[in-house]
């Protein structure tokens, strides 16, 4: 296995072999940066010594393609770890965004354990413009509705946006209500008033694909919706996280009427949600968390 260092990463793929293009961001774990390409051959065994020379010509051949017109080149310093295995798990430790290419490769996605995953989820409000593939997307909304549910009553429904018009419709809507809120609250709404407005929803609408999370006012035992309505948003959320996409639980920075108006979602149906899905523009660092033994009461208070 060879990691070179690369400015920035993009998912590729080169004739039998997938290459991962991945950035480190700053951790408290790890200290400095840094950023790399993961090579390895799709058809070999894991835990099976791969011979760089076979390779690593491929590896430039793509990362000269891809990085050509940025200032900063590779530099020709490499990494060797024995295994993917040891380079998922280095890669979350330092915070890394994971990321495959058009052709994804499930078992890849199984090396990001399940503690691994819910430890580097963040929430992410601004994002690439990277497509996320169809395969992706049905894996995250098919481990979304697996999430527990009230007498196995199932009550969600996925409401998934890409199309690119209906995503500005709601961003303007989105920016037109904090204008007025503004204005309610008797303030005088300026050029740069509404420039500041503009841009604070910009990183939230910077995403390819939204889906909202919405439960069914008619399912079985509808008293119960509020509670697995949330259960399936955090399993959505967590399965983005897994194949290397942020996401945001998103409530009343996007209201729920501006989604049901533009949506013509039905009066059936409530929101518990709506999360750009997406490739993070960077993953933000892991904010202060309390310490277990806050949370934790044994046997009675």
């Amino acid at each position: 296995m060879r990691m070179t260092a690369v400015p920035r990463w993009r998912p590729v793929r080169v004739g039998v072999e997938t290459q991962v293009i991945c950035r480190c961001v700053r951790s408290a774990r790890r200290g400095a940066g840094l950023s790399g390409v993961l090579t390895w051959d799709s058809a070999r065994p894991s835990h099976e010594p791969m011979d760089d020379s076979i390779h690593t010509a491929h590896t430039w051949v793509v990362v000269e393609e891809r990085f050509n017109s940025l200032a900063d080149r590779p530099r020709e310093d490499t990494v060797t770890m024995p295994s993917r295995r040891d380079f998922m798990k280095w890669t979350v430790a330092a915070g890394t965004p994971l990321a495959f290419g058009a052709s994804p490769q499930p078992a890849l996605a199984q090396e990001l354990s399940f503690f691994e995953t819910v430890r580097s989820r963040r929430s992410v409000r601004r994002y690439q413009p990277t497509p996320v593939p169809d395969e992706h997307l049905s894996e995250i909304l098919d481990a979304a509705r697996l999430a527990p549910t009230a007498g196995n009553q199932q009550p969600w429904k996925f409401l998934v946006v890409r199309d690119g018009e209906l995503i500005d419709r709601l961003k303007e809507a989105c920016i037109e209500k904090g204008l007025e809120a503004r204005r309610a609250r008797g303030l005088t709404v300026t050029d740069e008033m509404a420039e500041s407005v503009r841009e604070s929803f910009q990183g939230y609408f910077s995403a390819p694909v939204y889906v909202v999370v919405l439960t069914d006012n008619e399912s079985q035992y509808p008293t119960y919706n509020h509670w697995d309505g949330p259960l399936a948003a955090g399993y959505l959320m967590l399965a983005a996280r897994a194949l290397g996409y942020g996401t945001v639980f998103i409530t009343d920075s996007i209201p729920a009427d501006v989604t049901k108006e533009i949506l013509d979602i039905p009066d059936r149906y409530t929101r518990v949600c709506i999360t750009p899905i997406g490739v993070p523009e960077t993953w933000p660092d892991s904010p202060e968390k309390k310490e277990l033994d806050e949370f934790v009461v044994y046997d009675r208070f």
